[in-house]
């Protein structure tokens, strides 16, 4: 009897180990998206966890047409819909192995900065040569934020 209790013990504590290790990543505590140089927008985005964001928008010395107006520090709140888009997003690319540096040497490529941060860590994307995926996975919903979504110009 003893051994049994002793091996339903053993089966469990094994269980909620591999249920644990299976977990959803945590939703992250803030965001910060840099990118820039080379033809690329020049964004700086500082998402928290309650939807609100800062962002400051440079002009960007290739484009032929410069509008004021998307020019200089914003602030604003991101839809429900659009932050499960982005934690979707988040939780695609903090998975163990995902890879977002093609290590092809570019020299003309802008550069992606993307920093998580979680109640126990923080994890730092930074790239010049972005994967596809990458690109398709985060980055591109990040520009389409910092292009699109409702904002309010600040001093």
């Amino acid at each position: 009897m003893k051994i049994l209790s002793l091996k339903f013990i053993l089966i469990t504590l094994f269980l909620f180990s591999i249920l644990y290790s299976c977990r959803k990543n945590e939703d992250f505590k803030s965001l910060n998206y840099r990118s820039g140089g080379f033809g690329t927008n020049d964004y700086h985005l500082i998402l928290n966890k309650n939807r609100l964001f800062s962002l400051e928008i440079e002009h960007n010395p290739l484009d032929e047409i410069v509008d004021s107006a998307k020019i200089g520090k914003f602030k604003g709140e991101l839809s429900e819909n659009r932050m499960l888009q982005l934690q979707k997003a988040v939780a695609t690319i903090t998975t163990k192995g995902y890879d977002y540096h093609d290590p092809e040497l570019v020299f003309d490529a802008g550069i992606y900065e993307i920093v998580v941060n979680t109640d126990t860590s923080t994890k730092i994307f930074k790239t010049n040569h972005a994967t596809d995926n990458f690109r398709k996975d985060i980055i591109e919903l990040l520009d389409e934020i910092c292009e699109n979504d409702p904002k309010f110009k600040v001093k």
